[in-house]
């Protein structure tokens, strides 16, 4: 048996869709790598629909992040293609669509101006649909809808099953998985030289912080503008389910492959407050029931609370912020569709030191030049252990 290198070239803390699929795919590019993760209970992917939706999170000003999410669409049969022969397991992916649906005069002028930016400026397979047509290929949606936007390409995959296929994917590479929860970053000579986690520190060529709604609580030699946003979700059981996804502009229904539908999310500021509560059950109920009426009817099955992590404009930070650390968080809704594009640019950044284009604009930089705009960049990313990690 080959013996475990002490101190790996990578170390990546967070072991959710991010963080594993960054380790998997380092290890397949010949890396070696511990994963540290805390196993929080909260964890974002936990309470995902696992909605592979670029269509759902368009809006102006986040033409950058869409596109990134439609290449992110447009390579994930072959991420899972991949990932299922290595793990030997399924993951529930499904190509369904989706369906936004307008309940009202102001939904529909929205929605309207939604479906110009699709169309026009971002180039999505998207069609338009009037109120009967939406109930045509929905037959569970309210006589109120009005009006939808049919995007046929989008997707769906089981968050759970996902996570458990990298993990197998990841053991059988040859990476080290550990329950650990990090505290802070070990440094030298103004370099991240690894973590420490309790009175333990492991040594890495490079440290990757991808602990998604947890990574500003990491001490670390650049803070992170990473918070979490709460969303409380439900699990329901019927008997009719919904064939695709479907969304208003408050909530969304999905049915997931296990036969269960998922009513989320409510999007609050209330730090790591992971109390389920009444009044998020309400809000959500009342919501979907506007959508689809046959709701009232459906069996509660749970009431969850994930924390979703996010930047203060809501796109992910992916890049390196100091010499030795390289950050992949903040994916806000997006992490399950993201992962394995972020994972790609993460090998290609610690293997040849540079981003591809359509990730370049998410780097950390964005936020750091507003507080530090005299200091050059090119100093801030002169680290000269980008590229393969020396071997130890």
């Amino acid at each position: 048996m080959t013996r475990r290198p002490r101190r790996p070239d990578v170390a990546v803390i967070g072991g959710g869709p991010i963080g594993l699929a960054i380790a998997w795919r380092l290890l397949r590019a010949g890396c070696t790598v511990t994963v540290l993760d805390a196993e929080e209970p909260e964890a974002a992917w936990r309470v995902s629909a696992g909605m592979l939706s670029p269509a759902i999170e368009a809006d102006y000003g986040q033409e950058q992040l869409v596109l990134l999410a439609r290449e992110a669409l447009a390579g994930y049969p072959a991420f899972v293609a991949m990932l299922e022969a290595e793990a030997a397991t399924a993951i529930g992916f499904r190509r369904v669509g989706s369906l936004s649906v307008a309940l009202d005069r102001d939904q529909l002028e929205a929605l309207r101006r939604r479906f110009q930016l699709l169309r026009q400026a971002l180039r999505l397979d998207v069609a338009w649909l009037r109120g009967s047509e939406c109930r045509e290929r929905e037959p569970l949606l309210s006589p109120r809808v009005a009006a939808g936007i049919h995007a046929p390409a989008d997707a769906q995959v089981d968050p759970r099953a996902l996570v458990a296929a990298l993990r197998e994917a990841t053991r059988r590479r040859g990476g080290l998985l550990r329950r650990a929860r990090v505290d802070s970053l070990a440094m030298a000579g103004g370099r991240v030289i690894g973590v420490r986690s309790g009175a333990e520190t492991l040594l890495a060529g490079t440290v990757v912080l991808a602990a998604g709604a947890w990574a500003g609580t990491i001490a670390s030699p650049v803070e992170l503008p990473v918070r979490p946003v709460k969303g409380q979700i439900l699990r329901l059981r019927a008997e009719a389910l919904p064939s695709m996804l479907l969304q208003s502009e408050q909530v969304y229904v999905f049915r997931r492959s296990s036969g269960e539908v998922v009513l989320g999310a409510t999007v609050e500021e209330q730090g790591f407050d992971s109390t389920a509560t009444a009044g998020g059950t309400f809000q959500l109920l009342e919501e979907g029931l506007r959508m689809v009426p046959a709701m009232s009817e459906w069996t509660l099955a749970e009431a969850g609370v994930g924390f979703r992590p996010t930047a203060p404009d809501n796109a992910p930070l992916i890049g390196e912020i100091a010499p030795g650390l390289v950050v992949a968080c903040a994916h806000h809704r997006n992490g399950i569709l993201l992962a394995p594009t972020t994972a790609e640019a993460v090998v290609r950044l610690v293997e040849h030191g540079q981003l591809p284009a359509l990730v370049a604009p998410f780097t950390p930089d964005r936020y750091r030049s507003r507080h530090d705009p005299d200091r050059d960049r090119s100093q801030r990313l002169a680290v000269p252990a980008l590229g393969r990690p020396e071997r130890h």
